[in-house]
């Protein structure tokens, strides 16, 4: 009865609150096949990958090399290039790869074990800049760029749906509501709670929000006025409980539904990676439904993938990457949407 009462609120709340969410019909799955695969035997245990200017860059847990960089040919193809980066704690060192941020000139890899930003030039050779250290009150998960030398970061946050901050690493704006749906839970456990991914659109100021936990995603401004949020009625607030373990409090699944485990974009649209399922059916965070947005949060089209997995990175030719770790290595599928 609380959540219902919160959901109602949030309806009168700026911004404009989909009527007719996507969450509560029927969605017509368009069944898609791998078209190619390609195996490498020198990727183990990839984490999360990105396509940026006709390179995909493959973050690994093992941090030996912290990230590969391979070459995306126009057939969809792969060309392993090389591993980069230098495990570590000093500057220009990893000790956990999590995003890829293209800008203008650079791309920038995050390193969540540091919070910091590592430049490169655009064909992934270190630029001689200096580490951007964050200063930031959470834990970025995923890290995107916005207009004059900005970046948003996206993840697990105490009081805000994401923070952005300058090329000094100080915050400049925290921004976006959580939901504060039991006054019990601190921030965080509402952080934990709240786990989300964020995306931005290049050379548009506006940010996007999906939820892990919780059939909700928000488009904001680059000032932080929300614009839009879709919410679903069954799942729109995360379902979860507090537990105490060796004397610490931690917010852990309650029935709830596992919702968005990644989100990717194009030029056009925002593909995101959404599993559907509760929580305790899961048997890892992995799922084969794509659903593909426009920028203002209208679901086109949904399709549902031959495999499970955990990410997908988009190419910008109306196709997308995905990974699954077998016995000889990572095998890397390429799938061509309609």
């Amino acid at each position: 009865m609380v959540a219902s009462i919160i959901i109602a609120l949030l309806s009168c709340n700026r911004g404009q609150v989909d009527k007719v969410s996507i969450f509560e019909k029927e969605i017509d799955y368009i069944p898609v096949s791998t078209d190619q695969q390609f195996l490498f035997d020198n990727i183990f245990n990839p984490r999360k990958m990105r396509i940026i200017d006709g390179l995909m860059l493959v973050s690994d847990y093992q941090n030996f090399p912290p990230f590969h960089v391979l070459e995306v040919n126009s057939d969809g193809s792969l060309n392993y290039l090389r591993g980069e980066g230098t495990e570590g704690r000093g500057p220009g060192e990893f000790q956990l790869v999590e995003d890829f941020i293209e800008t203008d000139s650079l791309v920038y890899v995050y390193d969540g074990g540091q919070l910091k930003l590592i430049s490169y030039y655009k064909d992934m050779t270190p630029a001689p800049h200096d580490d951007i250290q964050m200063r930031i009150n959470g834990r970025p998960i995923t890290m995107n760029a916005l207009s004059n030398e900005r970046f948003v970061a996206g993840g697990l946050f105490f009081n805000d749906r994401f923070q952005v901050f300058n090329t000094a690493g100080d915050i400049i704006l925290n921004a976006g509501e959580q939901i504060v749906f039991d006054d019990d839970y601190l921030p965080r456990e509402l952080a934990t709670s709240w786990y989300s991914f964020s995306v931005t659109r290049t050379g548009k100021d506006y940010v996007y929000i999906f939820s892990l936990n919780a059939n909700l995603i928000e488009k904001y401004n680059g000032n932080g006025e929300l614009l839009k949020r879709i919410q679903g009625q069954e799942f729109g607030l995360p379902r979860r409980k507090l537990e105490v373990v060796d004397g610490q409090q931690f917010s852990v699944d309650d029935g709830g539904k596992a919702a968005y485990l990644w989100v990717d974009t194009d030029e056009n649209h925002i593909y995101a990676l959404y599993s559907g399922v509760l929580h305790e059916d899961l048997d890892g965070l992995s799922a084969n439904k794509v659903h593909q947005f426009d920028w203002d949060l209208n679901l086109i089209k949904a399709y549902e993938l031959d495999h499970d997995t955990h990410m997908i990175a988009a190419d910008g030719n109306g196709g997308i990457y995905t990974f699954i770790s077998i016995e000889d290595g990572t095998e890397f599928r390429y799938q061509k949407l309609e």
